[in-house]
């Protein structure tokens, strides 16, 4: 049986020997201008300033920020900015389960990105919230969550790595909270990005269906977050 790969802008395939590739350059890009466009009209214009008259110092006035903000910032603006990109890697998935093919996505660092369209899908399919966290921090299990090597560019150096190599509760929650604040919870985000109510529940019946014929004991948990449990 054959698998599909994610790729687009928000999942990035490829080798961890490949080096960065054009379309995590543009999804740096993006983030930063998406860092930028949140500072005060004050704090901004002075990054500008700076960076043109010294990129470098620039560079680390812009890692204080990312590092204020935390994971809690980078999950916000990667929801704020990209709903086209989820509701294309839903549309995706969808596909793939039409036609029984198993789907592998992934990011570089395999808990951000990944972590906030794998809570989308568990939301799609009826998954609590705490099942979702407890899902999300199974990634500190491993031990090397780390930053796929990020932390080695130059470009970012004085990142604030505690910061940003866990899969902490607190991050996911407060995307969720976000969410629900925002836009009234995950469903109607979905449906004012585009992803409407009847292509939900069109995902959540392929995917059920595909879980049900690998396991068909219908008193078997769905969602088994614990350390060895796999969804």
């Amino acid at each position: 049986m054959s698998c599909t790969w994610m790729a687009h802008p928000l999942f990035l395939k490829g080798s961890a020997t490949a080096g960065t590739s054009e379309t995590e350059q543009s999804t740096g890009t993006r983030y930063y201008w998406s860092l930028v466009s949140r500072m005060g009209k004050r704090k901004a214009l002075q990054l500008a300033a700076t960076t043109l008259v010294n990129k470098d110092e620039g560079r680390r006035m812009a890692i204080e920020e990312v590092n204020q903000g935390g994971l809690e910032m980078l999950y916000r603006i990667l929801l704020e900015d990209s709903p086209g990109e989820w509701v294309a890697a839903l549309r995706h998935i969808r596909a793939s389960a039409e036609q029984g093919r198993p789907v592998l996505f992934f990011c570089r660092a395999g808990k951000d990105r990944t972590g906030l369209l794998a809570t989308l899908i568990l939301t799609i399919l009826g998954a609590t919230e705490e099942q979702i966290l407890n899902d999300y921090v199974r990634s500190n299990d491993y031990g090397m969550v780390a930053l796929a090597g990020l932390e080695e560019n130059p470009k970012v150096t004085g990142l604030d790595k505690q910061k940003f190599e866990k899969a902490p509760r607190e991050a996911m929650h407060y995307a969720l909270q976000y969410l629900k604040e925002a836009h009234g919870g995950i469903q109607q985000y979905l449906l004012n990005a585009g992803f409407s109510l009847d292509e939900q529940a069109e995902l959540r019946a392929l995917l059920l269906q595909a879980e049900q014929q690998k396991h068909p004991d219908p008193d078997a948990p769905l969602f088994d977050t614990s350390s060895k449990g796999k969804l």
